[in-house]
Formats: structure tokens, sequence, C-alpha cells
């Protein structure tokens, strides 16, 4: 496991460079990163959990289910969140947000394979938003699911990507979420 932190204070700086120059720079918007391989979300979930209530009462989960499994996957998800907004292959998911919630979204997934069942992208806002989905604007970032949490940057108060590869990143605005929430998560995935 492997994780390096990105303060927009302290830096080190998380920029991503485009053909015509710098796209985004977490210390332009006030965003703390955390980028990780192979971390347990599963095993961390009440951290996660807590950091995502911090963030704010939107709660949003958009997936690029894998196969097999993508049925069953869906299924739990619809149960659980209701109807999606399907974007191509993408599902996506609007609702409350609430510890519990997120603590039966993180079961889903490990239930469903965990990082074999697709990639994930899970966030909270502070204010009502109409997340950036569309992949004219996002791949340039990255792609789905980091692209698409680095496009919805400004308004997100917490968000974790998780990708191929075992690869994960988290954004968190440092006007929602606690320095102290912060350093307990770096802290319990180093213990892990």
């Amino acid at each position: 496991m492997r994780c390096e932190i990105f303060d927009p204070v302290v830096g080190p700086a998380f920029d991503v460079q485009g053909d015509d120059g710098l796209l985004f720079s977490n210390r332009d918007s006030g965003v703390w990163i955390m980028t990780g391989v192979s971390i347990d979300w599963h095993g961390i979930s009440p951290v996660i959990v807590d950091l995502l209530g911090e963030g704010g009462p939107h709660g949003w989960l958009v997936v690029s289910p894998w196969v097999p499994g993508a049925d069953k996957l869906r299924s739990d998800l619809d149960a659980l969140l209701g109807a999606p907004t399907a974007h191509r292959d993408l599902i996506a998911y609007e609702f409350i947000a609430a510890a519990a919630t997120f603590a039966e979204i993180l079961k889903v997934r490990e239930r469903r394979g965990g990082w074999a069942s697709g990639e994930w992208l899970l966030a909270t806002f502070p204010a009502k938003h109409q997340p950036i989905i569309d992949r004219t604007k996002t791949d340039v970032l990255g792609g789905f699911p980091d692209g698409v949490l680095i496009a919805n940057s400004r308004h997100i108060g917490c968000g974790l990507a998780v990708s191929e590869h075992q690869q994960s990143l988290l954004i968190a605005s440092t006007q929602q979420v606690s320095g102290v929430s912060l350093q307990r998560l770096v802290s319990t995935v180093h213990a892990t």
C-alpha cells in the first residue's frame, strides 16, 4: 500500500497539465488530496464515512461496473439508492448523505468484488450541485473516475475515486473537512 498527500497550503502541489497549460491545481482550488495504490477502503470505512459526512448533505455515487457481476451490483445499488441516471456506461445516483448509506455503499462494493467490481466515485457536496460527468470535459483531466472528481472539485466537500489497478484519489475541501479528520485518515491508512 502506498499513498501520497498533497496539501494546498504546505504542498507539494497536485497539478494536472494539458496542451494549453495548467488545467487543475489543488492549491488554486483549496483542496487536500491523497492518492494511493492498494488502500483497503472497506477496512477503513468508518474513517471514510466520517469524512464524507463532513463533506455535505448531498451524496453522489457514480459507478462504471465491470462484467461479470454488473447486473447484480446495479440491482443492489438500485435497492439501496433508488433509480439511477445513466450516462453511457456509467450509472449515477444522487441521495441524501448519511453515515449509514455510505457504510452500506462500501459494503455493497466489497460484497460485489471490491477492486474487481468496477470503477467508483463517491462524493458529497455542501450545496446542491449538478455534477459534471460529460467525458468531453473530464477525459482531459484523467477520465473516469479521477477526471470526474477533479472536474467537480470546486463543488465537492469530499470525494473518493477508486479506479483500475487499485488506484485511488481522495479530494477534500479544506473549507468543509477538518484537518483533524484528514490527519485521522492518514494515520489510519498508514496503520493498515
